[in-house]
């Protein structure tokens, strides 16, 4: 049984040294449920330093971009782990996991969130929001941990947009 996740945050503007540690901490959630986790802090070379991470230039970001997209595409499922917060790239790889490539999402708010704040779009677009990483870990595992589930979890869409399933996206189907 395994499970690829790109775990998602936003990360501009937010202090480099705390982005590392919340990676790393989500990262041994993930992998100690049987989870392989693609965190992009941790393969972006951030210092631990205590100051906001800035935008990269124009060839760096061009680099980091093709990355990221390349770990959306290999994932089996995106987490989002900052829902509760505009990140235009988090925003752009979750368009390309959901409705370019039919993958499912999960949202993780921050533990003292409000749940009763999650927006309807958010219930209703996600397959799963929590405020609990070992529970989205777990659930992750139990609902899309083999090949198997995951088609099982794809067969609906691909019978409703039959006219929409490309070569690329028969293979997916069965990875």
């Amino acid at each position: 049984m395994s499970v690829n996740a790109y775990i998602g945050c936003k990360m501009t503007g937010l202090m480099c040294d705390d982005m590392i540690d919340a990676a790393q901490s989500i990262s041994v959630i993930m992998a100690e449920s049987g989870v392989i986790p693609y965190h992009p802090v941790l393969k972006e070379n951030i210092p631990y330093t205590h100051e906001p991470l800035t935008e990269r230039n124009l060839e760096e970001m061009d680099e980091i971009w093709d990355a990221d997209k390349a770990a959306v595409r290999w994932a089996h499922v995106l987490v989002d782990t900052a829902p509760h917060l505009f990140s235009a790239g988090l925003k752009q790889e979750n368009g390309k996991a959901r409705y370019r490539d039919w993958k499912p999402t999960v949202a993780i708010f921050p533990p003292n969130f409000d749940m009763t704040k999650v927006s309807f779009i958010t219930k209703k677009e996600c397959d799963f929001v929590t405020n609990s990483e070992t529970d989205a870990a777990e659930y992750i595992v139990e609902t899309w941990g083999t090949r198997l589930l995951r088609m099982k979890w794809r067969l609906p869409i691909y019978l409703t947009h039959l006219a929409d399933i490309s070569p690329r996206k028969i293979v997916q189907f069965f990875y």
